[in-house]
Order: structure tokens, then C-alpha cells, then sequence
């Protein structure tokens, strides 16, 4: 099977109807069934800007950008029910600027959220666009905010990184005069190339490989986990969200990880923090649900060539974590399974999740997700700090409720404290009430902190002591809410 470095990715003429990549098929597919849902807006960018501004340059910066990236001026047209990607010309950025200043800091503040609220959850229009917003809030003298929004249709995770390093290039080029963006690599290819690449290796039988590892990995696996919710069941999902989080020190994680690897000693690699915290994931959802045959979703980046990492655009990919419980395993055999499933999915990961629906055919059913309910991710969120021209600009972390899945479990590493990890259990408050999803979380902290050495031997059924809240209170010396 060709590899994606090897297989041909080149440009395709503008002339031609482009096609949409699987991803964005499935999101146009779901706007049209729930128009102006801001489910799948991308999380905001917000940046905090401190120093003397020059918005003149911001501007330049930003349109700069937009004509660099065809993504970020293409709309979704529709012909005969059948969409294609439509590349506008690149025009000047509608960037909206707003002086919040004030003697209260604190009215500046609520004023600033109230922005960031209202734009979290703006709708966009994928046939008429912009599918990214700028604003700039003056907050202080020197201090202003940036806030990037945009639809995940034309962005993604990695995106961000890419979009928040060109704009500090192109505005200190804007500041000092220079050309802008002679110092950025050069985009041999956009978006679109990738999307009719993406159909080119399916239509060829490049990915036929990877098709039947997936069809027979998950060939008989439950669809959906029974996870016994707090109200009925809706028959058509809002997509609500909400969350409870705390704080786990990455000391226990890493004990167990280490001890883990110590004991299997084998040649399949170590045990990472992404799989030990995925095992005690998995142990919280058989204990919820039962289930010894559980379906986890997780995310990998989808950029297997390095002539994609300096594009934004919608490339991130859902994999399918099945792992078997059965048998009553003892938890390292349990690690063992979960390191597996693992490299597996990450070697078989080009293969679109939406094609797999295709080839799978699950029962669909309008207040869940397709293959999965149950979502498990692990970042590491960098504040993005860059200085030009004496501006510090220093990216702000912003949630926003909302959630595709059931139950998501989140585990954000940051660089400013690399001894805490923190974790956020979002979950469908149609479905759970927030004390069943607090207890939850707890138990994914007793099960990290209550994994050590003596525990690697014990069985399945035999770990439920371990998840038991602790008369002294819910692991008070780990974990913080």
C-alpha cells in the first residue's frame, strides 16, 4: 500500500468542482439537518495582546493570513444536493473593534465575557461565509484582546498553532515594514488539494489495507455503551454540554505507567500517560455500564505528511479504541490490551472515520453519535507566547459547554505546571446530573491513584475496592476541583 508520504499530493485546478474532504461531508451533512448549530464551532482563540498596538498592522496581518490560506475564504455551495468548495478572492477582513475600557475593571471584564459568550455560540453560514470572525477589544491603554472564531470545517486543533504563529510573524513584518510573510514557508498546496487527494487514495484502493483492518476490528462491536442515564433518553439531542473538572498530579499517572512498563518487559513499547489514563477510563466505564466490550473515540491530528502541517484546515480524524475486557483480566493484562488497541489504531490511522461509518453502517439515531458515545482525549495546551516588537501576546484559555458525546473525558497537560493534570468530564446534561458525572470523575482519580505495583496482578472484579470512596473524603491528597 502506498504510504501518504509517497502517494501523489499535488495541486488540482481551481476550474473543477472540488470536492469536500470526508470530514467536512459529514459537518455540511449535519448543518443542513440543524442549520446554524454552534456545535461545531471550533473552541474561541483568545489572545491577549499587552504593549503598544498598532491595529493598522493587525489588519494587514489578518488579510495577509486570509490570502494565504484558501480555507479561510472558501464556503460550502450546493448543486443538485451535491456540495463542493467554492474559494472566494481575497478581500479585506471585516475586523470588528470594540473599546471596552473603563475605570472598573471588573465591568471591562464582564463586558469582555459577554463578547466571548455571544461569539462561542454565533452561528456561521457555510454557503455565504465568513467561516472565520476577528475581533479586537481594547480592555486597557495597553492592553487589548484578540478573539479568532471559526467553524471546524475550515480548522482544527493543529490549526490554531499554525494560524496564532503566522499572525505574530506577519505582524511584526507589518510593524517593521518588511514584505509580509517572506519568512513562512511556502504552501505548495492548499486545503483543497488535500480533499480531492483524500478521495483519490480511497477511489484508488490506496487505503484498502487500513478499510479491512477497521472492518474486522470492530465487525460485532457494540455501537454505543449503556451507560444508565440519570433522565430518558431525548429523541433528537440539543448537543448541550456541560463539564466538571479538577486536577490529578501526573506523579500517579506516571507511577503507574512506569510500573506497568517495568512488568510487561516486552518489544511493544512503553506505556504512555494517554493509555494508563485511557486503562482507568476504561475500568469507570465497565464498572458504569457492565460492559466488557467497550468502544472509546479518541482524535489524532491526521497529518501524516509534513507538506500538511503548515495548513489549516480541517484535518483531525476520530479513531475507534475498542478494547475487550473479558475474561476477567488482571490490570496489567488489561494495559497490555489497551497499549495494543493503541498502536494499532494509530497505525491504521488514515482511514476516515466518516468512511468507516460508511463501510459499517451503524443504526443511526438522531441524539447520538455514530460507532461511539464515549470520547477520551489528552492535550497539552501551550499558552503561546510570542513577543514582537515590545507586544507580548499570550494565548487565554476560554471553555465553552457544549458536547458531542454522552460522556468525554478531557486531560489537558499544561506547560506552565507539568506536575498537575488537569481533567474535565464533559457529559449531555439532558442525559446526567452533575453529581453523577462529579462522582465519576472521582472514581477516574482513584483508579490512577490506587493502581500502583500491588495492583498490576489483581483481576477485573477485584478492583472494585479500589473505586470505593475513601471514608477520609474523595482522594483529597491528589485531586482538586
Amino acid at each position: 500500500m502506498p504510504s501518504s508520504e509517497t502517494s501523489g499530493l499535488e495541486r488540482v485546478s481551481r476550474a473543477e468542482r472540488l470536492q469536500l474532504s470526508y470530514g467536512q461531508q459529514r459537518l455540511w451533512f449535519i448543518d443542513r439537518i440543524a442549520p446554524g448549530n454552534p456545535i461545531y464551532n471550533e473552541p474561541l482563540v483568545v489572545l491577549e495582546l499587552r504593549g503598544r498596538l498598532d491595529v493598522l498592522a493587525v489588519r494587514r496581518a489578518v488579510d495577509h493570513l486570509l490570502a494565504r490560506h484558501e480555507v479561510l475564504r472558501t464556503v460550502i455551495a450546493e448543486t443538485a444536493g451535491e456540495p463542493s468548495l467554492r474559494i472566494l478572492e481575497p478581500r479585506p477582513a471585516e475586523l470588528e473593534v470594540l473599546d471596552f475600557r473603563s475605570p472598573s475593571e471588573e465591568e471591562t471584564d464582564g463586558r469582555l465575557r459577554e463578547v466571548l459568550d455571544a461569539e462561542a455560540t454565533r452561528s456561521f453560514d457555510l454557503s455565504r461565509g465568513p467561516l472565520i470572525r476577528f475581533s479586537l477589544v481594547w480592555t486597557a491603554e495597553e492592553r487589548h484582546v484578540l478573539v479568532v472564531a471559526s467553524h471546524h470545517i475550515v480548522s482544527d486543533g493543529w490549526s490554531v498553532r499554525v494560524l496564532l504563529r503566522e499572525l505574530a510573524t506577519l505582524y511584526g513584518d507589518a510593524v517593521r515594514g518588511r514584505p509580509l510573510g517572506a519568512g513562512l514557508p511556502v504552501l505548495d498546496v492548499q486545503y483543497a488539494d488535500y480533499a480531492a487527494w483524500q478521495r483519490r487514495r480511497l477511489e484508488r484502493g490506496e487505503l484498502a489495507e487500513e478499510e479491512r483492518y477497521w472492518v474486522s476490528r470492530l465487525r460485532g462491536a457494540p455501537m454505543q455503551l449503556d451507560w444508565p442515564t440519570d433522565r430518558q433518553r431525548p429523541r433528537v439531542s440539543r448537543l448541550d454540554g456541560a463539564y466538571v473538572a479538577g486536577q490529578l498530579s501526573t506523579a500517579s499517572l506516571d507511577r503507574l505507567r512506569a510500573e506497568a512498563g517495568a512488568a510487561l518487559r516486552d518489544d511493544s513499547g512503553p506505556v504512555t500517560r494517554f493509555m494508563a489514563l485511557l486503562a482507568a477510563w476504561l475500568l469507570i466505564l465497565h464498572r458504569r455500564s457492565g460492559s466488557l466490550d467497550i468502544s472509546v473515540g479518541s482524535a489524532v491530528a491526521g497529518r501524516m505528511r509534513k507538506d500538511l502541517e503548515p495548513l489549516i484546515g480541517f484535518f483531525v480524524n476520530v479513531l475507534v479504541l475498542r478494547t475487550d475486557l473479558s475474561g476477567n483480566p488482571s490490570l496489567l493484562t488489561l494495559l497490555a490490551r489497551v497499549r495494543e488497541t493503541v498502536l494499532g489504531a494509530l497505525e491504521h490511522q488514515e482511514l476516515p472515520f466518516d468512511r468507516l461509518v460508511e463501510q459499517l453502517q451503524p443504526e443511526r439515531h438522531d441524539s447520538r453519535q455514530p460507532l461511539v458515545n464515549v470520547f477520551f482525549a489528552y492535550h497539552n495546551f501551550s499558552a503561546e507566547r510570542h513577543v514582537v516588537e515590545g507586544l507580548e501576546l499570550r494565548r487565554l484559555r476560554y471553555e465553552r459547554a457544549g458536547s458531542k458525546f454522552d460522556v468525554a473525558l478531557l486531560a489537558v497537560e499544561s506547560e506552565e505546571d507539568a506536575r498537575t493534570l488537569t481533567l474535565q468530564l464533559w457529559y449531555d446534561p439532558e442525559l446526567y446530573d452533575e453529581e453523577t458525572m462529579r462522582a465519576a470523575l472521582e472514581e477516574v482519580c482513584r483508579a490512577v491513584e490506587g493502581l500502583g505495583a500491588e495492583s498490576l496482578g489483581r483481576r477485573l472484579m477485584a478492583l472494585d475496592a479500589i473505586l470505593e470512596p475513601p471514608r477520609d473524603g474523595p482522594c483529597e491528597q491528589e485531586f482538586r476541583w
